[in-house]
């Protein structure tokens, strides 16, 4: 789910069983940092494992309330925490094979919400949307204030600058070129 929305550890961790609807195969994070609510649309493969792992969770008798917390620790009888959270999702990140055994070399998981904005716009490329239309709305997203967050959030890879730049000269470059004949203004 933090790959596909690119939700913020402790937003995921503060998520309640209600802050899932199945209906609607939305998500709503409540109360973020800067205050804000909003309610995210889930790929049907992200709804398929959150249905399966409501069920697990009732087969477990573990409380399945609107309220009860979503991510829910079997050892303890409780919600996880952001601290429980750790080992588990380095191993997760280990497992995927991008952290070695040992050590703090790697992604951390917060590098997941730069990966929803970097494939939200390899996404927009490949469709020749300008992502300048869409930014406002992936910041939104994201949590994020203004356009300004989301943008320095954007790693610039060798395929997004390939992309603006074939924009650039598609789209308004040919403006620049000089007059037939008149090189470098002579």
């Amino acid at each position: 789910m933090a790959y596909c929305t690119g939700v913020r550890l402790g937003a995921l961790v503060r998520l309640t069983v209600g802050d899932l609807a199945l209906a609607e195969a939305t998500l709503t994070i409540r109360e973020t940092q800067f205050c804000k609510t909003r309610r995210l649309p889930l790929p049907p493969t992200v709804m398929t494992g959150l249905q399966a792992s409501l069920h697990a969770r009732a087969r477990a008798q573990a409380s399945v309330e609107r309220s009860a917390p979503r991510w829910w620790n079997d050892h303890t009888g409780q919600g996880d925490q952001v601290a429980t959270l750790g080992p588990w999702r380095r191993e997760v990140i280990r497992r995927a094979g991008l952290k070695p055994a040992v050590g703090r070399v790697g992604p951390r998981f917060h590098a997941l919400r730069h990966t929803v904005v970097v494939q939200r716009m390899r996404a927009w490329s490949r469709a020749g949307i300008k992502p300048q239309a869409r930014l406002p709305s992936l910041a939104t997203s994201l949590g994020h204030q203004d356009v300004a967050a989301t943008v320095v959030s954007l790693p610039m890879t060798q395929d997004l600058l390939q992309a603006a730049n074939t924009r650039c000269h598609t789209g308004g470059a040919p403006a620049l070129d000089p007059p037939h004949g008149d090189r470098l203004g002579h």
